[in-house]
């Protein structure tokens, strides 16, 4: 596992900067180990005095599955979480603003970042905590472990819900059956698009050899054998419908799902907020996640989802697993 020296980022090398705009560079450097949809990292950022823009890369968006733009907007929420902890953890304080993208329906984040008095670089234990977080793998597609985390660990996870966004963990049996079912028909319903299977042909690596923007297969996952083949228009995921079946009800102990009061570009980027802070919360008591798209993206599932949870007056965003993983974590991001 990579230290904070080999990725170029510690403290020492904070301190040594000395202007202002320097140090905010220094910043944005964490927000690039934020996971995003398809690996593609689709954000660019300017800094102007003490402003950090985060803007949305349009051409890295996800032209065939995400064409209202929401899944890239919660990975700029993801990058942006980073950010703000980092901003913390060195010592400044921030105020973020959503301003109208230069593209319809797009919002561009003015981050204004705010040097806090003398002596009080280091007071955010939290922060401090959450920053070697952020340098861990946060992603896992294989099994977890049966085991739950403690109810204690599970209630204070669920705190982190609020007015603007909620969070529903689901470790009931027979809910969990009912919303894998919900995945994986979704899943089979995504790969029977010609167009679908085109764009995640392009965006599939088969090893992490390749350019760093994309997802990499690996050994034994879904996406290792996906990778063959899916350029051949097949539609694997009706071939391991039992196999996806075992991963989602065996060896997945938890489902989460992130709603919001309003579906907006500014709320997507609230979703991806949540996702990192509940993701990087889990990666220090050991537990990894696993982001499924096609429960909150594919035809009516978002619906289904709200039937099933009960939610009618929220927007499901989010989805994924979570659990203690079995083995070598298996889907590093890029660091680009």
């Amino acid at each position: 596992m990579p230290d904070e020296k080999s990725l170029n980022i510690s403290r020492e090398m904070f301190n040594a900067l000395t202007g202002n705009e320097q140090r905010l560079r220094f910043l944005v450097r964490y927000a690039v180990f934020a996971p995003s949809s398809h690996n593609k990292e689709p954000w660019n950022f300017t800094i102007t005095n003490n402003t950090i823009r985060l803007i949305p890369d349009l051409s890295r968006a996800l032209e065939i599955s995400d064409v209202e733009h929401r899944q890239l907007h919660i990975s700029m929420g993801v990058a942006l979480e980073n950010i703000l902890i980092a901003a913390a953890y060195f010592g400044y304080s921030t105020h973020v603003t959503y301003l109208i993208g230069s593209t319809a329906g797009t919002e561009d984040l003015d981050i204004e970042c705010t040097e806090k008095a003398p002596g009080t670089a280091e007071n955010d234990t939290n922060a401090a905590r959450l920053i070697e977080a952020i340098l861990r793998p946060q992603i896992h597609r294989g099994e977890y472990k049966k085991d739950l985390p403690d109810s204690v660990l599970l209630a204070e996870l669920h705190k982190m819900s609020n007015d603007s966004v909620r969070l529903d963990i689901i470790t009931e049996p027979a809910k969990r059956g009912l919303v894998a079912d919900l995945i994986i028909q979704a899943e089979i319903a995504a790969l029977d698009d010609p167009e679908f299977q085109k764009q995640l042909a392009h965006y599939l690596k088969k090893n992490t050899d390749e350019p760093p923007l994309g997802m990499a297969a690996f050994d034994k996952s879904f996406l290792a054998q996906l990778a063959p083949l899916v350029g051949n228009f097949f539609n694997i995921n009706r071939f391991r419908e039992k196999a996806d079946r075992a991963l989602l009800i065996e060896h997945t102990p938890i489902f989460v799902v992130i709603s919001t009061s309003q579906d907006t570009p500014e709320y997507w980027v609230k979703a991806g907020q949540m996702f990192e802070r509940f993701a990087l919360e889990a990666a220090d008591h050991h537990m990894s996640t696993d982001p499924m798209t096609a429960a909150i993206q594919i035809g009516e599932s978002s619906v289904q989802l709200q039937k099933i949870l009960g939610i009618p007056h929220v927007r499901p965003q989010f989805f994924f697993r979570l659990g203690y993983p079995k083995g070598q974590i298996t889907a590093p991001r890029a660091h680009t």
